[in-house]
């Protein structure tokens, strides 16, 4: 993106938050320009980028500015952009000089971790910005973001819509030097000027939001205990014994997938073993099936066994008779139906 002003938050969380544009020295032409170092065909691609003229906006939004100098940016900036890594690395010293300022950290290569990757020739390319990303994720990076010319944006949105990502899992952010700090739309920041020593950028308000908090909502759990409740109901007024057919199947797979939709937000218990809340919802439906799953197991076992589908002894190799093929197969099929419910609530 560009090589000027990255921004530096500390450690990971620093160079995540920050974000800058166009990394390291690695460009085969470069040129120091509005505070970052670019390649030639960058600076040309960035001043030639044209944007309809946008209408007057009451989105909330932040100037920001960014610079290989960390001292051209004004005092009291709101957001900086920094480069957190590369030989132009300045984001420990963007938030020394400025702790209060909202950093946005700019990787200059793919195989750096940071809160934008700078997407321009001698960079990252297009094609490596989806995978980027999706490291960021499993970092636990909220909503990383791309940087790059308006005109490199085609290549990066075309990579980002075949990968399967969600627009929403991700910002973008632009460089038009058109002189208008106006976002355009489909982007979520923009660089819209740069001069000798610095550039100037303007970020929406949004790209700044905190994470919303991980796991259901107090709401969902409560939606989820509910259904399993009505439906636990519902099977008792049914007189269900054993959830393997009809209403008495659909009601009690309705209380176990709502029980595992409350496990993802409230503490796990056992139906089995040491400690088993036996008489729980999802307990009452899911031990009888067990234990009939496992019973089918033992008695297909001994017809097996009393038909002699092992074949006789010392024969190295079963018998296959049609009895004996549909017996392999109901003892597998008991056999995984048990193991599986044991292991799920066990």
């Amino acid at each position: 993106m560009f090589k000027r002003a990255r921004w530096a938050a500390a450690p990971l969380a620093a160079a995540l938050a920050l974000v800058g544009c166009g990394g390291g020295a690695q460009h085969a032409t470069t040129q120091t320009h509005g505070g970052r170092i670019h390649s030639a065909q960058f600076v040309q691609q960035a001043k030639d980028a044209k944007f309809p003229a946008a209408k007057f906006s009451l989105a909330p939004a932040f100037a920001g500015y960014d610079a290989v100098t960390v001292s051209n940016v004004p005092r009291g900036a709101a957001v900086i952009g920094c480069y957190a890594s590369g030989p132009y690395a300045n984001c420990a010293t963007a938030h020394a000089y400025y702790p209060r300022a909202r950093l946005v950290s700019v990787a200059t290569w793919a195989a750096a971790p940071g809160r934008c990757l700078d997407t321009e020739p001698g960079d990252a390319t297009p094609s490596q910005d989806a995978g980027w990303i999706r490291w960021m994720i499993s970092l636990h990076v909220y909503e990383p973001c791309i940087y790059a010319s308006a005109y490199e944006m085609g290549q990066v949105k075309y990579y980002l819509s075949i990968s399967g990502l969600s627009r929403s899992s991700y910002f973008l952010w632009v460089a038009a030097w058109d002189g208008s700090p106006s976002i355009p739309p489909g982007y979520d920041a923009k660089q819209w000027q740069s001069t000798a020593t610095l550039d100037y950028d303007t970020f929406a308000a949004y790209f700044f939001a905190p994470a919303p908090p991980s796991g259901p909502t107090p709401a969902q759990l409560a939606h989820w205990r509910g259904a399993r409740n009505s439906s636990f109901s519902a099977y008792h007024r049914e007189k269900c014994s054993l959830a393997r057919q009809g209403n008495c199947k659909l009601l009690g797979d309705r209380v176990t997938y709502f029980q595992g939709k409350l496990w993802t937000g409230e503490p796990r218990w056992a139906c089995f073993g040491k400690g088993a809340r036996t008489k729980s919802d999802v307990c009452w439906v899911v031990r009888p099936l067990a234990n009939y799953y496992s019973h089918a197991y033992q008695a297909t076992v001994g017809a097996y066994q009393v038909n002699t589908c092992d074949g006789p002894e010392g024969l190295p190799s079963p018998v296959h008779s049609r009895l004996c093929d549909v017996l392999r197969q109901r003892r597998s099929y008991f056999h995984a139906r048990a193991t599986a419910l044991v292991k799920a609530y066990g």
